[in-house]
């Protein structure tokens, strides 16, 4: 969240060979199948930059077949570092991730009345999500996310994620007796001490692997480069898809930035912008504006 891990507060990162042996001990690691590619982001609930990623993450899923994707759930700070260091504001750190990757973001989680002084707690949410709802992991992701740089919450507050993750289909009575036991905690600590040991500790890293070994990536990665490291560690070329209807991309109750609509559909963001407000004066598309770019959601089919 801030620049004081260094990784977490860079737009750009660096590409090295990763040892496959000691990814393979990675957390719920499979190989890919023959002919694909496995994108792995390291990430964390709170880690703005893996925010970022989402119109990425969306343009993948939709787009690149060959491609497949998932997140590797880490954590960043157990306790937050100091946000006022000199020459440092946290609205000037979240306008470069705002420009760098077109999604919309705000600080009022952060700078508010009611702030994180860790990341850890939203992790272990996520892993009583997985414990209760292992299929819903990834949309509790998102939704977190969501509330957090969007809706300006504290998702490391229990009471405010379990009111996030009931929108997300999450049985809030089976949430608080999750995080009662302690498992989703004791499961916590056990991934970040087998990520810490392979070194794995910068949000956010992309590991990319395919028939030729896997390689690391430190730092926000665009879609271009993400496809490129694909094809090298595949040693095949990856196309994407017909862009899919606007219809198909947008479905109920999802939300979905301008950019990412822009990303998974392959037009230009103005041209976007033109089709989704057509979509709201037709009724079937409802928009929210924030100070850093609109969100857009489907209330029915169109």
């Amino acid at each position: 969240m801030t620049p004081a891990q260094p990784l977490e507060g860079s737009p750009t990162g660096h590409a090295r060979p990763f040892d496959h042996e000691q990814a393979e001990a990675t957390p719920q690691r499979d190989p890919p199948p023959k002919g694909e590619v496995l994108v792995e982001l390291l990430t964390d609930p709170w880690s703005v930059w893996c925010w970022g990623f989402e119109p990425v993450r969306r343009a993948l899923e939709h787009r690149y077949p060959s491609i497949r994707f998932r997140f590797l759930l880490g954590g960043m700070f157990e306790t937050l570092p100091h946000q006022h260091n000199p020459g440092f504001t946290m609205d000037r750190f979240f306008a470069t991730v705002h420009r760098t990757t077109g999604m919309p973001v705000t600080t009022n989680a952060v700078n508010g009345h009611d702030q994180p002084t860790s990341t850890y707690p939203a992790c272990i949410h996520i892993h009583a999500v997985r414990l209760i709802h292992g299929n819903k992991t990834s949309i509790a992701l998102r939704k977190l996310r969501e509330a957090a740089y969007l809706d300006g919450k504290n998702i490391s507050n229990p009471a405010t994620a379990q009111d996030v993750l009931e929108n997300a289909g999450v049985d809030p009575d089976a949430f608080d007796e999750a995080l009662d036991t302690g498992e989703p905690e004791r499961e916590f600590k056990l991934r970040m001490s087998a990520l810490e040991q392979q070194g794995l500790t910068a949000y956010p890293t992309l590991l990319v692997t395919g028939e030729q070994g896997t390689t690391a990536v430190h730092g926000f990665q665009p879609l271009p480069r993400v496809v490129s490291l694909a094809e090298e560690v595949s040693g095949k070329v990856h196309p994407s898809m017909p862009a899919p209807p606007l219809e198909e991309v947008l479905t109920p109750k999802e939300r979905w930035s301008t950019r990412e609509v822009a990303e998974a559909l392959d037009e230009s963001l103005e041209h976007t912008l033109d089709r989704l407000t057509t979509a709201e004066e037709d009724g079937w598309v409802q928009r929210e504006r924030y100070p850093t770019g609109d969100v857009w959601t489907a209330v029915e089919s169109p």
